[in-house]
């Protein structure tokens, strides 16, 4: 089975969109409910010099700590703004004046 189209009936049964029993006809196997983690984007990071680098996993959704090391912009340092801040969306090689990633926060319920 396709990768999106499980990921797309897993969305559509996770915000009751359809019932376990649909989610099962449609994508055999299907795991059940859970919880979807929103969030929310509060800054972006936009890159001053060519050698931006992050210091976690470029996957993203990484969360830090007020004043935690994410990324060195050349020498740098480009750090956590609040506890709790999730790097979101980072760009592998980003350029001078592009938007490296964006710090974003969980948001409840």
């Amino acid at each position: 089975m396709d990768t999106a189209w499980r990921v797309a009936v897993r969305f559509l049964l996770v915000n009751a969109t359809i019932d376990a029993d649909m989610a099962t006809l449609l994508c055999p196997g299907i795991a059940p409910g859970g919880t979807l983690e929103r969030y929310e984007i509060v800054q972006p990071v936009i890159a001053r010099t060519d050698a931006l680098r992050l210091t976690c996993c470029y996957a993203g959704f990484v969360h830090f700590s007020a004043g935690q090391l994410a990324a060195l912009d050349g020498d740098e340092p480009v750090l956590a703004p609040f506890d709790g801040a999730v790097l979101l969306a980072p760009r592998p090689d980003p350029k001078a004046g592009q938007q490296a990633f964006s710090w974003g926060r969980v948001v409840k319920g």
